[in-house]
């Protein structure tokens, strides 16, 4: 299994850093590099108006993404011993099209969920029943799991 890739979506929610630190163990069992995919998108009616993203906006998404994945592959290496490589991107589109492609490649595909109610599932959308739907590789959806490794700092 060694070059093996696991995918996993970091947005910096609890969800999603119960699931790096699934996927981190998972790749140690297997042998296998994480790949983190953080996707930004730009504001809907900012985007809906037809408006060109300036450089500078885009910079600025791409750092606040940036420091999302790192925070949360941060806290997640905190409870993992001898952790495996981590392959990190950050790409611009929307989470479960980019997880979707971006693991391709992999042998599996690592989400978290919020578990939230059916109407909000069918309203927002959901990256985890997208990933689910969609992906051509097996998918790992990971509920949250209280722990104190994922608190707030204050």
């Amino acid at each position: 299994m060694e070059g093996q890739v696991i995918t996993v979506g970091v947005d910096g929610s609890k969800s999603s850093m119960t699931a790096v630190q699934f996927a981190l163990e998972e790749a140690k069992v297997r042998g296998a590099t994480v790949r983190a995919v953080t996707a930004w998108e730009v504001d809907t009616a900012y985007a809906a108006r037809g408006f060109p993203l300036l450089d500078e906006e885009r910079a600025a998404q791409v750092k606040s993404a940036t420091a999302v994945q790192d925070r949360a592959i941060e806290r997640a290496l905190q409870a993992v011993e001898d952790p495996p490589s981590i392959e990190r991107r950050i790409v611009r589109g929307r989470p479960g099209h980019a997880l979707v492609e971006l693991s391709a490649d992999a042998g599996l595909l690592v989400v978290g969920t919020e578990h939230k109610g059916a109407l909000k599932r069918v309203v927002v959308g959901s990256t985890s029943n997208h990933c689910t739907k969609y992906s051509r590789i097996p998918v790992v959806v990971v509920p949250f799991v209280d722990s104190d490794l994922y608190r707030d700092e204050a």
